[in-house]
């Protein structure tokens, strides 16, 4: 059986759908859970197991659900502390961070395609500093009123002195789903630059992009921590999402590869959601998507494109089509957008169990 359930913390309560067409009877009700009846499909009783995002107090030992169309709705108040979601978003700990390495002994980082190894601590990585932000350029105009000029002196160029990263040697940058480094860390008996991007000297896989600067930028998902551990390809475009909601407040995405898009509207983030097969997503995005681009709506507010490669545009798409598929029928849509959720963090590249 099909089941939502959404954390509202802003006013406390969880707002509960569950898939039927007969009634469903509460057996039992806890913090942590709520047992129903109900009538499967070929006309027997079972008990179905509703898992909460979180552990809450409850303000009450009474549960009703309301037939609402297809589905069996109710709204279950707690006692909790108001928080702000956003912030809660902002000081989640990225995947493959600056503090998450820094907690290994051991570092290296080799190309998921032929295991050599690109990068080491002790080698040619000396030193690891995180990005403000992947689009730290896109933020220039707002730290930067005006750009100084000293009087008798040339008019300096500062897009060319600043609006470049250039880490030292052995530095290694570190973002939501890329790493950056400098030509000297990462030189030619590891890697070939070939008409703007990074290939693997051994294998030919694509590791990334070579910027306008010289900067190196790999894709955390074409690489390997410490040869075992992988970046799920899903994650990249999550965390490039989330990044431009979070540094420049859009919600509004066309997802791009070649000539295939999807149109995304992010309509929460932050939040925590339980649904079928006990899955749970904290601090999630909820977001609409459909393939139509509504060229009305893009006059009126701010559109980020994102070009993303094939696998991880791919394995996005699938992700959020078998979340949308799990979670009750009349929750799937919105005013003509589908509905889905992806968490902010993957632990790893198998993290969703589809029903």
């Amino acid at each position: 059986m099909r089941y939502l359930v959404e954390e509202l913390p802003r006013v406390d309560s969880l707002n509960i759908l569950v898939d039927g067409r007969v009634p469903v009877r509460v057996v039992s009700l806890s913090g942590v859970k709520i047992e129903l009846e109900v009538v499967d499909e070929v006309g027997k009783l079972e008990v179905v197991d509703i898992l909460f995002p979180n552990e809450i107090k409850l303000r009450g030992s009474e549960l009703r659900f309301v037939q609402n169309g297809l589905c069996y709705s109710s709204r279950l108040r707690y006692f909790g502390d108001r928080v702000n979601v956003l912030s809660m978003a902002m000081d989640l700990e990225e995947k493959w961070s600056k503090k998450w390495l820094l907690s290994m002994g051991h570092i290296s980082f080799s190309c998921i395609g032929c295991k050599k190894v690109l990068l080491q601590k002790g080698d040619n990585v000396t030193k690891l500093n995180s990005l403000p932000s992947e689009f730290w350029m896109e933020l220039m105009d707002y730290w930067h009123c005006h750009k100084p000029h000293v009087e008798g002196q040339a008019v300096v160029d500062y897009s060319k002195k600043y609006n470049s990263l250039q880490p030292s040697q052995g530095e290694l940058l570190l973002g939501p789903s890329v790493l950056c480094c400098s030509q000297l860390t990462l030189d030619s008996s590891r890697i070939t630059i070939a008409e703007g991007s990074v290939v693997c000297v051994s294998c030919d896989s694509l590791l990334g992009v070579v910027e306008n600067d010289g900067l190196l930028k790999l894709n955390k998902w074409c690489l390997l921590l410490n040869d075992i551990e992988r970046f799920p390809p899903e994650q990249h475009v999550i965390s490039s999402i989330s990044s431009h909601v979070i540094n420049n407040s859009v919600r509004y995405f066309i997802l791009r590869n070649g000539k295939d898009h999807l149109f995304i509207w992010v309509f929460a983030i932050g939040i925590n959601v339980s649904f079928t097969n006990g899955q749970i997503y904290k601090n999630s995005i909820k977001l609409l998507y459909k393939e139509d681009i509504d060229q009305e709506l893009c006059s009126k507010v701010n559109i980020e494109n994102i070009s993303v490669m094939e696998l991880p545009y791919n394995d996005f798409i699938e992700n959020i089509k078998n979340v949308n598929k799990s979670i009750p029928e009349d929750a799937r849509s919105l005013n003509g957008w589908n509905v889905s959720y992806v968490p902010l963090i993957t632990s790893s590249p198998s993290s969703f169990t589809p029903a």
